[in-house]
């Protein structure tokens, strides 16, 4: 929030030294700005005020190229609701009908349509307890002699 503030008050200090000066090569120069960086400002505070001394978003209105159409989304609910598949299952299936779709957009076509997503649940498998009524039960002691040192070997059974 600070930075907005700090970035409108220099706009305006560029504005105001343009005043000033009333050339915008001397003001651009003073400042330390482009002429054309300079302009743009002026311009931006004649059409709409001090709101204009603001960044606006530079993020794109609408996407010209965009990969997924309705029919491929249709297509890819429809995959999830027969098949219960993920989304790198249903890519390579629809890689195999001539669609070429990233697992990643697959699964933000889900998203977009709060498709939960699947839970496998793992069954819990029976553990043997080991237990053995003499301690030591399984274990096994032999002893060799390797030049003339003896050797103790554990085996397990």
């Amino acid at each position: 929030m600070k930075d907005k503030k700090r970035q409108i008050r220099t706009r305006k200090n560029w504005l105001r030294v343009y005043q000033e000066l009333g050339s915008v090569s001397k003001a651009a120069l003073r400042c330390g700005v482009a002429r054309s960086t300079m302009h743009r400002w002026i311009n931006r505070y004649n059409e709409e005020g001090e709101t204009g001394l603001s960044d606006k978003s530079k993020r794109p209105k609408t996407l010209s190229n965009s990969k997924v159409s309705s029919e491929i989304e249709a297509l890819i609910l429809d995959i999830r609701s027969k098949k219960k598949w993920g989304a790198q299952r249903i890519s390579i299936h629809l890689l195999r009908n001539k669609v070429k779709l990233s697992p990643m957009t697959v699964w933000r076509v889900l998203s977009n349509n709060q498709v939960k997503p699947i839970v496998k649940r793992r069954k819990k498998s029976d553990d043997k307890r080991y237990s053995k009524e003499v301690p030591g039960e399984r274990v096994q002691l032999d002893v060799t002699k390797l030049r003339s040192r003896a050797i103790l070997i554990y085996s397990y059974r």
